[in-house]
């Protein structure tokens, strides 16, 4: 395709594969702050595939121009932390092996790639292993997570007794401050969580519900007009 920088007006001849369109079915938008971290990103989801289904390369084409050839630009440290830590064999093996591995494809490339090549230990399978913890827990998870999906939080719910799950619904990765922003008395659930001598009877609720998810119509300005309107 002839596709256009965003911001320096360059046009560039390029090659779109299933890979560059499986890279931002789950990464952020470069319209502050339509990040997938957010109700408003996600409500962008459909028409981003919408327009690549009815042919529109234009979006996808200017943020793949804008993110070649370096198209992670993260702290080392993270890599280091997330190559350390790793992921089991078996975790390993569910993962390549799930249905939506077929559509999203390798989501986890860069460290995948960079693994071996880190010089940070890597743990053993033993260390990764969840294990009963009678530790009182309070966990806040977003039901629309895309980063951590709260899957993760209920399976480590299993392993803490005595432990808390509030579910954010409609919360995506910064589920703590959209539950907070609707419910006055989110703050203080935690502050008495952390204060109480036995937190394990006090009572929280098991949900907090956001507003019902807006999504941006099929219609009006594509996305790639809007991109260049932020620049």
């Amino acid at each position: 395709v002839r596709g256009v920088h965003p911001r320096r007006d360059l046009e560039v001849n390029l090659k779109l594969g299933a890979e560059d369109f499986q890279y931002y079915l789950h990464r952020r938008f470069p319209l502050p702050p339509m990040s997938f971290h957010f109700p408003r990103g996600l409500g962008m989801w459909p028409k981003f595939v919408m327009e690549v289904y009815g042919g529109d390369y234009d979006y996808l084409a200017s943020r793949t121009i804008d993110d070649r050839p370096e198209r992670y630009r993260g702290q080392i440290l993270l890599t280091l932390v997330d190559n350390s830590l790793g992921i089991s064999k078996g975790r390993e093996e569910e993962f390549r092996t799930s249905a939506a591995h077929r559509w999203l494809g390798d989501i986890n490339f860069s460290s995948m790639a960079t693994r071996m090549v880190t010089p940070t230990p890597v743990i053993s399978d033993d260390f990764r292993q969840t294990k009963r913890s009678d530790t009182p827990v309070l966990m806040v998870h977003g039901d629309l997570d895309l980063a951590t999906p709260i899957e993760n939080a209920e399976e480590l719910l299993k392993s803490f007794p005595n432990g808390k799950l509030i579910r954010v619904l409609g919360g995506t990765h910064g589920a703590l401050s959209q539950a907070n922003s609707v419910d006055e008395k989110f703050t203080g659930y935690l502050v008495r969580f952390m204060e109480a001598k036995d937190p394990t009877n006090l009572e929280v609720p098991a949900t907090i519900e956001l507003p019902t998810l807006k999504f941006m119509p099929l219609g009006g300005p594509s996305l790639f007009d809007l991109l260049v309107r932020e620049k």
